[in-house]
């Protein structure tokens, strides 16, 4: 069962409010549920590492009566009614926390195959001893025939009995001893092997069976194949089922196109051990195993701490400057004598020593305004900037698309763009980090937020969700706190609507709505089980529920719940396109397409390996999946896959910048520019 780190996360709320220890977040030993077992309305999990309760057990939304077993690490639940065949939520809580759950599968029971082969022949047991013959009884009736068995071991030799006509063989019955012949009764079901007894009468021959209708004949195809042409009568397996075509087909899948197969079996849940059946002989040993592939690289571990700045060097000595001469004693002035003719110039005189400056005169009046120069010539063309404005960007409204990767932070769980960075949410080492959108530099981090989920951008500040219940708004230009706000257990999503932040709480299945100028809290609203993301339509705001396989739509102006949705199993992620409402649904591999004014489901892509969060870039949408670690990108219009990316790992949280996609992969602690 894979570990999600909501789940992580989750747990970790629920051991601060045990006061149990809380190691850190990649080390914590998770509770998981290992395996479940249907019997009548009876149904056992085993688990691990789960806590004391008492707990509360819920299957497909409703709970049961169950008690739990900590020293043997089992739960044992009574369900109201014997479900049929489906796949159900199993979830366990304590406090009010979901910290496990699980998928529970039960198939249709099988129609009884046909009778195998008949098995080899024992060897000759050793001949018992004979019986006295016993007096002969009455003829009995005339028996029914027998169902044709398989050849039973030779018995001893019995006494011989008068000749009969041949009878088919019927189904061998439990050796008894030696005994006075009675009337034939009904055929017994067949009973566990005992020792051999002496044998019985020969019986009288029973009538022959009526001859059987003639079958369909079909023909075994195997396992499924997409690009596969099958014929009509063609049989084939899928998932566990078996299914009959009915028409000819090539890439309709069988178990959703009815018009093209037939179910003929359902994958069944596990029925109880059946009794031990005789030692065959030894096969012959199969070749080696081709080698497992190699596990995922481990988390990258967290940021080590600031070193300290070394000490400042010595400032080099000034250089000397030249000794400025002294200036001559001025003489007495003589009596002013009468005007004489002008004398020729004489020659130019050397330059005197300068003066000292004389004190600063007073600003004199500002000269007329000078023509206007001529135009220089045109600058190089500059990089193109991003065509939006913070509440655009904030409200997610885009457009394109390109290819490369760089290394990220812990456990990168949410994403957010605010315009010109990606904020990404590292809940695995309690820090956010800003990194610049067109080069991939990293340009700050910010520490202090405990186990941050979630991230979102209001046009101005920056939201972060974190899984302690605080909120936190910071400044998007240097990251400083603006405000902190505790909004209740385990908020996971974030959205916003052109004035107001919504918090989505997954403890208590509910949407806060703050006013993002003061964050003051304007009401709470009431969802579908475990709330996991949000998505704002320009009027209303849509809630994903994964224990519910529901969505929720508000009205933003008031909180009114517009409608309630079903979607697939499990959904995770949420995004608006403008028109349609597309959710990512990780239990059943799929993405459904709602149109956003009714609701009305449109589509429904199969993506499989647990998608997990998408995002709309103004024409495609994306998906990534955390269980094959794949990126999708489908068409609006239809869904169908245009491109799909193999880039490995846990792939979670998704955004666009206006130019490119972003992804964040949990498994290998990094963030990829597509």
């Amino acid at each position: 069962m894979k570990t999600s780190i909501f789940q992580k996360y989750i747990w970790l709320c629920l051991a601060a409010t045990l006061g149990l220890a809380q190691p850190g977040l990649a080390q914590v030993n998770l509770p998981a549920i290992k395996s479940t077992t249907l019997s009548g309305t009876t149904l056992t999990a085993k688990v691990v590492n789960f806590p004391s309760g008492p707990l509360v057990v819920q299957f497909n939304g409703s709970t049961v009566s169950a008690t739990y077993n900590q020293t043997a690490q089992q739960i044992t639940a009574t369900l109201a009614t014997v479900p049929p065949a489906g796949t159900y939520l199993l979830s366990v809580a304590k406090l009010g926390l979901v910290f496990a759950t699980a998928d529970v599968t039960l198939g249709a029971v099988g129609t009884q195959g046909p009778a195998g082969p008949a098995g080899p022949t024992g060897p000759q047991g050793a001949t018992g001893a004979i019986g006295s013959a016993g007096p002969s009884g009455p003829q009995g009736p005339k028996g029914d025939p027998g169902l044709a068995g398989p050849q039973g071991q030779p018995g001893p030799q019995g006494l011989k009995g008068d000749k009969g006509d041949q009878g088919a063989v019927g189904l061998t019955g439990s050796q008894g001893p030696a005994g006075a012949q009675g009337s034939q009764g009904p055929q017994g079901p067949v009973g566990p092997a005992s020792a051999d007894g002496a044998t019985g009468l020969q019986g009288s021959k029973g009538d022959n069976g009526d001859k059987g209708d003639a079958g369909t004949s079909f023909v075994w195809r195997g396992a499924w194949g997409n690009s596969t042409a099958y014929a009509a009568n063609d049989a084939v397996s899928f998932n566990g089922s078996s299914y009959l075509a009915t028409t000819a087909s090539t890439g309709a899948e069988p178990a959703s196109s009815p018009s093209s197969w037939h179910l003929l079996a359902s994958v069944g849940a596990q029925g109880p051990a059946g009794p031990q059946g005789l030692a065959g002989t030894d096969g012959t040993p199969g070749p080696q195993g081709v080698a497992g592939a190699a596990g995922p690289e481990g988390p990258q571990g967290p940021k080590g701490d600031q070193g300290f700045s070394g000490a400042m060097g010595p400032v080099g000595p000034q250089g000397p400057q030249g000794a400025t001469g002294a200036i001559g004693a001025t003489g007495a002035a003589g009596p002013q004598g009468p005007q004489g003719p002008a004398g020729a110039d004489g020659a130019q005189g050397p330059q005197g020593v300068a003066g000292p400056a004389g004190p600063q005169g007073p600003t004199g009046v500002t000269g007329a305004t000078g023509a206007t120069g001529a135009t220089g010539p045109a600058g190089p063309q500059g990089p193109q900037g991003l065509a939006v404005n913070p509440l655009q960007v904030a409200l997610l409204k885009w457009g394109v698309n390109t290819t490369t990767s760089i290394g990220g932070g812990a456990q990168t769980y949410g994403l957010a763009f605010d315009g010109a960075n990606i904020w990404a949410a590292n809940s695995g080492a309690g820090f956010i980090t800003k990194v610049r959108a067109n080069d991939a530099t990293v340009l700050a981090t910010y520490g202090g937020f405990p186990t941050p989920v979630a991230i979102a951008f209001d046009g101005a500040s920056i939201w972060t969700a974190c899984g302690g219940g605080i909120v936190y708004k910071s400044r998007a230009s240097d990251g400083a706190t603006i405000s902190g706000l505790g909004v209740g257990s385990s908020p996971t999503a974030l959205a916003f609507d052109g004035a107001n932040m919504w918090v989505a709480i997954s403890g208590n299945s509910t949407v806060l709505k703050l006013r993002a100028s003061d964050s003051v809290n304007l009401g709470t609203f009431a969802v579908g089980a475990l709330p996991m993301a949000l998505a704002f339509d320009g009027t209303n705001i849509w809630s994903a529920n994964a224990n519910a396989n529901t969505v929720t739509k508000l009205r933003a102006s008031d909180g009114a719940n517009l409608g309630t949705f079903a979607v697939g199993t499990t959904p995770q992620g949420i995004a608006f396109d403008g028109d349609n409402i597309w959710v990512a649904n990780r239990g059943s591999g799929s993405v459904t397409k709602l149109r956003a004014s009714d609701g009305t489901l449109l589509a429904t892509a199969l993506t499989g390996g647990s998608p997990f969060a998408v995002a709309f870039d103004g024409a495609n949408i994306w998906v990534t999946t955390s269980g094959s670690g794949q990126v999708f990108k489908l068409r609006t219009s239809d869904g169908a896959t245009l491109l799909s990316l193999n880039l490995g790992g846990s792939l979670q949280g998704v955004a666009f910048d206006g130019a490119n996609v972003w992804v964040s992969d949990i498994a290998n602690g990094l963030l990829r520019k597509l």
